[in-house]
Order: C-alpha cells, then sequence, then structure tokens
C-alpha cells in the first residue's frame, strides 16, 4: 500500500507460537543515528514525511483494527478509577470522534524508524490500526513524553535518548506535520493528545504492571489526576 516496511514472506510455527518472518535489512534505527549524533531536525522531517504517508492511506472496512473501538473499551476499564462525570465524558469524547479509514502506525517512534539506503523503513507494524490521527499523536506522546512525567529516566532507558532530545523530537514533529498551522492549532492538538496519552497509561499501568511497584502506583496516580484536571477542559478530540 505505498508504506516503506520490511518486506514479510512466511509464517513459521515454533511449539504453539507463531511467526513472521522478514527480509533481513541493512539498516540503523532513528535512535542509534540519534546517539551517533545525526541531526535530529533532519531526522524528524524525514519521520514526518513517512507519517503523512501513513495518516494519507484509506483502508477498506474492516481491514484493520479500530482504535476508536479499543479506546472507547480502554475508557470504560479506566472509568473504575475516575470520577463518575469525568469517566462518563471520557467515554463520550471519544463515542463521538468520527470512525475513519485512516491507517495508524500506533507505535510511531525513532527505535520503529530504520533508515537504510537514505530510505526510512516502518518496522513493528503489529500494532496498525484504524482511526482518527490523534490516536497516533497520542501514542507518540506517551513514549515521548508521558511514560516520563514520574520516571524521568523512562526515556532514555526506552529510547536511549535523554528527556530533552526526547520532547525536542516530538515538538519538531508537530512543527512539520503542522506546518501550515499556527501554534494556538498546535498547543490545542498537544491537549488532546495528552488526554489519550494518560488514558493509555492508566490503562496500561493498571493492567498490566505489578501492582505494587512504587513507580507504576505513582504514574497511575499521575494519570489520573490529569484526567480528572484537564478533560472537563476539552470538548472534542477532533482536529
Amino acid at each position: 500500500m505505498g508504506i516503506p516496511t520490511a518486506i514479510p514472506y512466511d509464517i513459521v510455527k515454533v511449539g504453539d507460537l507463531y511467526g513472521s518472518v522478514f527480509e533481513l535489512i541493512n539498516a540503523k534505527s532513528l535512535q542509534e543515528l540519534i546517539i551517533d549524533g545525526a541531526d535530529i531536525d533532519s531526522l524528524v522531517k524525514e519521520s514526518v514525511d513517512v507519517l503523512k504517508i501513513i495518516h494519507s492511506t484509506k483502508l477498506k472496512d474492516g481491514e484493520l483494527p479500530s482504535k476508536r473501538e479499543e479506546k472507547i473499551e480502554c475508557a470504560k476499564y479506566c472509568s473504575q478509577f475516575l470520577p463518575k462525570e469525568i469517566g462518563d465524558k471520557l467515554v463520550h469524547l471519544l463515542e463521538a470522534l468520527p470512525e475513519t479509514n485512516t491507517m495508524l502506525h500506533g507505535d510511531f517512534h525513532i527505535k520503529n524508524l530504520m533508515k537504510q539506503n537514505n530510505e526510512l523503513i516502518l518496522v513493528d507494524m503489529n500494532t496498525i490500526s484504524v482511526g482518527h490521527p490523534i490516536f497516533e499523536f497520542g501514542a507518540m506522546y506517551s513514549t515521548y513524553q508521558g511514560f516520563a512525567s514520574v520516571d524521568k529516566n523512562n526515556t532514555k532507558e526506552f529510547l536511549g535518548i535523554s528527556l530533552e532530545e526526547s520532547k525536542r523530537f516530538l515538538e519538531l514533529t508537530y512543527k512539520y506535520y503542522f506546518e501550515d498551522k499556527n501554534q494556538e492549532y498546535i498547543d490545542d492538538v498537544l491537549e488532546k493528545a495528552k488526554i489519550i496519552s494518560y488514558l493509555q497509561i492508566l490503562w496500561i499501568k493498571s493492567n498490566f504492571m505489578e501492582k505494587d511497584n512504587e513507580i507504576h502506583k505513582k504514574d497511575i496516580e499521575f494519570a489520573k489526576n490529569y484526567l480528572i484536571e484537564h478533560v472537563n477542559k476539552i470538548d472534542t478530540l477532533e482536529f
């Protein structure tokens, strides 16, 4: 469909598990390139070009999972941690988003973007879905900044770059993606992305992580408080 990615060519079974076999690519991730001293500004421009290709790709009904439906279920689950009016409003905001057939990668960050022969190639395509691009920006905020809200070392440990570099990469992504928009518009999209991000963090941390881990407890509390404070400040998640 025009998306630059490693080519899958086989399915294998090992025991009871299945796996995909991909071509072997001779590439470096954007993470590795940044660590090697590459210019972040140039890499962001290239990554935004790929992101725009993804978001301009339309799929047939039912061809990929709906990110909207997934997030509605997340919000319903997370409502147990929130005041009723906040939980209800969050579900309503998600239900009000139009269902679209826009392709989303779902985990778009510097470790999943590889550069081979001056071409960017996406990997880790198991998270692709369809939906409004706000879901993409919410997931990106989580990776580049949201998961570091409490643990400031998270970005360094996961992405291998400093929190300052991570924030810079995200800031430039917004700048080049919305190059024809003013800063007020960009800030509005960012605030909406944060709602999606902290919903995602609350869902992941309350559902899949060790319940007695102090960092996870603090992440849950931070995400809850953020949603309680900010959900009522927006009337739509669309942009």
